[in-house]
């Protein structure tokens, strides 16, 4: 005959069995539950679906044959508790090494240099008293220490010396962004520099620069600002371009936006005898650019006309001179 108890250890595998079935067939369910806590829960999957596992046992258990809603009822209630109390728990801290020295976790592109002693004392003086006694053992030792050997000095857990050591890496990054010295934005150093703002954002839209500038940003700028406006620079450049390019590039030099060179080609290129009217060149811009001028611009556009019409007027008497003296010539 068998024993009573080895009765009751079949039973009890063969319910954890079919819980592990249970949880395997309503993953949704637990998925649904959990959901709310998992930010707050420092565990991974596996320890949810243990936490599930466990929950459907004890709901077996309480039901045994009864309605199988009523087993999902008593499922929720159970695994909503045991998720309640993972989420309740301290969260350890996340460190990349196992031995520290300790790096903090830092952004991508931000760059701090490596703490000074002088810098760390000053940090630890905003943390408590323990987490300092800490941190000092840890810096006084002649090799690295790993957490768990922290905590089996200072009896404690090893989960509480992390939280403690990201605590015053914390501390000692927010003390260096302190000391460090202001960055610059684009604006702010257009207003002490020859190059305009408008070059600079040009820069930054090529991703040559970033805003606020970084040290290598202003490094660059500085070395820049000292040929900038040099002929001996510009010739170079201006003597690939054609002598039709040179002419039209040093007639609208001065032209900063694209309307207002578009403005100036239209009333320079218009055909001798034709009428342009102002309304028409501002409807052209306005569709063409995508936005309503003011009355500044409009103000704008009259004296790019005029300057236009001078300088096709100029343009005009020089060919006339031209073709005047190669008839001369020819007799």
């Amino acid at each position: 005959m068998t024993e009573p108890s080895a009765i009751h250890i079949t039973s009890s595998r063969l319910t954890w069995l079919t819980a592990m079935e249970w949880v395997r067939a309503h993953r949704h369910i637990v998925r649904w539950e959990a959901t709310p806590f998992i930010p707050y829960i420092a565990g991974d999957n596996d320890d949810l679906c243990q936490e599930a596992t466990i929950a459907a046992f004890k709901a077996l258990m309480k039901v045994q044959n009864q309605d199988s809603q009523r087993l999902i009822t008593y499922f929720r209630t159970i695994f909503r508790t045991h998720c309640l109390k993972m989420a309740v728990g301290i969260r350890p801290a996340l460190f990349a090494y196992e031995y520290l020295l300790c790096t903090a976790s830092r952004e991508e592109e931000e760059y701090l240099p490596e703490p000074q002693p002088e810098e760390i004392e000053q940090a630890m003086q905003r943390v408590k008293d323990r987490d300092r006694r800490i941190c000092r053992w840890i810096l006084e030792q002649p090799f690295p220490v790993s957490t768990e050997e922290t905590a089996y000095h200072f009896n404690l857990s090893r989960r509480q010396v992390c939280r403690i050591l990201q605590n015053a890496t914390d501390h000692i990054i927010q003390h260096q962004r302190k000391m460090q010295p202001k960055l610059p934005t684009i604006t702010e150093f257009s207003r002490k520099s020859p190059l305009p703002r408008k070059i600079l954002l040009l820069l930054k839209r090529k991703e040559i620069i970033q805003d606020p500038l970084t040290q290598e940003d202003q490094i660059g700028l500085r070395v820049l600002e000292q040929v900038w406006g040099d002929r001996n620079v510009l010739r170079p450049q201006i003597s690939r371009m054609s002598r039709l390019a040179r002419e039209k590039f040093i007639r609208t030099v001065a032209l900063s936006s694209k309307w207002e060179r578009y403005a100036y080609s239209r009333y320079f290129n218009q055909e001798p005898g034709a009428r342009l009217s102002l309304q028409q060149v501002i409807a052209e811009i306005q569709t063409t650019f995508r936005f309503e001028l003011t009355k500044k611009q409009i103000s704008r556009i009259r004296n790019i006309r005029s300057r236009a019409q001078v300088a096709r007027y100029r343009d005009m008497r020089k060919k006339a001179r031209e073709i005047s003296y190669i008839a001369q010539t020819k007799k």
